[in-house]
């Protein structure tokens, strides 16, 4: 909701357009966070815990909440959205 308060102060006509633009972009998104979050990530994460390595998984922990954060920044949320984001990936 956030990211779609800007353009409600906005009166010109393309203002629905820009809002379900917007909208599809978050939904995007968060569809492939999720899709993300059941496949990919437990085996990668299983993956590195398998190696016994405390650094190693530290720094994939780091570098998966800093990856998420900038694509969700890419996309036009904030950073800390995207942080909120890794972090129910990673829970």
């Amino acid at each position: 909701m956030i990211p779609v308060i800007h353009l409600l102060s906005d009166s010109s006509e393309n203002s629905f357009k820009s809002i379900m633009y917007v909208i599809g972009k978050i939904t995007a998104i968060t569809v492939f966070l999720i899709i993300c979050t059941k496949f990919i990530v437990p085996k990668v994460l299983f993956y590195i815990a398998k190696i016994r390595n405390k650094e190693l998984f530290i720094i994939s922990i780091a570098m998966l909440c800093l990856s998420i954060a900038w694509v969700t920044h890419a996309v036009g949320m904030s950073l800390a959205h995207g942080v909120f984001l890794a972090g129910l990936m990673i829970s």
